[in-house]
């Protein structure tokens, strides 16, 4: 008697828990579903966020339909992933972990040069750089190739030559 009344709490308690999630879900969610794929839904907000204001309405038909598209060819592949990979395979904690301290040190570092670069550079410092450094100015070979031609405007084909030139 005693073994079976905590069944039943314990039964209970899943139930209710479940049906809290899904309750909770929808209270965050109270809107429009606008795809779903399985278990997965696209809701109206998510898909508003990503088409920006201002865009004719043909535009935003297209962009709207694309994204969806996206959206759910993604989560079709993540469902596929999942159900053929196995449990090795799908744990990534570790490469996720390398990313994400990947990621943190290239922010850190454009955190830091964006702190220390000094943009504003004055004519009177380019000058005086460009006077101290002249020999990584000086070109080493000719930029420009040219050859003159001197012809006299009195002469018969001058202007089918200039026209040619």
């Amino acid at each position: 008697m005693r073994c079976s009344l905590i069944k039943a709490i314990i039964s209970g308690t899943v139930l209710l828990t479940l049906g809290s999630c899904r309750m909770v879900s929808e209270f965050l969610h109270d809107e429009d579903v606008v795809a779903s794929v399985g278990t997965y839904n696209l809701y109206r907000s998510e898909l508003n966020s990503v088409i920006p204001s201002g865009l004719p309405q043909e535009d935003s038909i297209r962009l709207a339909v694309q994204y969806i598209n996206n959206w759910a060819s993604g989560r079709v592949f993540l469902d596929m992933a999942q159900k053929q990979l196995s449990k090795d395979e799908l744990d990534v904690s570790k490469e996720l972990d390398d990313y994400r301290t990947s990621l943190l040190k290239y922010r850190y570092e454009q955190h830091f040069v964006s702190e220390r670069l000094d943009t504003h550079v004055t004519s009177t410092q380019m000058k005086e750089y460009f006077d101290s450094h002249k020999e990584i100015f000086r070109l080493r070979t000719p930029i420009v190739k040219a050859r003159f031609m001197r012809i006299s405007p009195e002469s018969p084909e001058f202007e089918s030559m200039r026209k040619m030139l």
